[in-house]
């Protein structure tokens, strides 16, 4: 008899810019990204809520996105990080302790890097890739 073990469920933290992303370039990240881990539960930052709240206010293109991102965190049952951090690349910094974050923000991916972390990142506008 061969027993399978349970896959190891893996936290990925979604940044603002990914989220946004989904409507822009139309990439299913969340399905792309659950076939790269496997078992996975995504998470935002408050800070990133907040972030996209702001942006479907608006007109226009950003506008739309944030409001089709918004769409995708209730659909998906995404869940609200709350965090005590100033901003969202300081949550997503910290967050990068023991979860994946995707993100496209130069500056953040270089920081996770450093710390040793795991980024997510759409390469080409439309590969999904992991650098560990």
């Amino acid at each position: 008899m061969v027993l399978c073990c349970k896959q190891k469920q893996r936290k990925v933290f979604l940044d603002t810019n990914i989220l946004t992303a989904i409507g822009g370039l139309k990439i299913d990240v969340i399905n792309e990204i659950k076939m790269m881990l496997g078992n996975v539960k995504f998470f935002i930052a408050k800070q990133t809520l907040k972030e996209l709240q702001k942006l479907s206010k608006g007109r226009g293109k950003e506008a739309m996105k944030a409001k089709i991102a918004r769409k995708i965190i209730e659909s998906e049952n995404i869940e609200i990080w709350e965090n005590e951090e100033k901003d969202c690349d300081s949550a997503l910094l910290k967050a990068s302790n023991d979860a994946v974050i995707a993100t496209n923000d130069k500056e953040l991916k270089k920081k996770i890097r450093e710390k040793g972390g795991k980024v997510i990142f759409i390469r080409s506008k439309k590969i999904l890739e992991m650098e560990e």
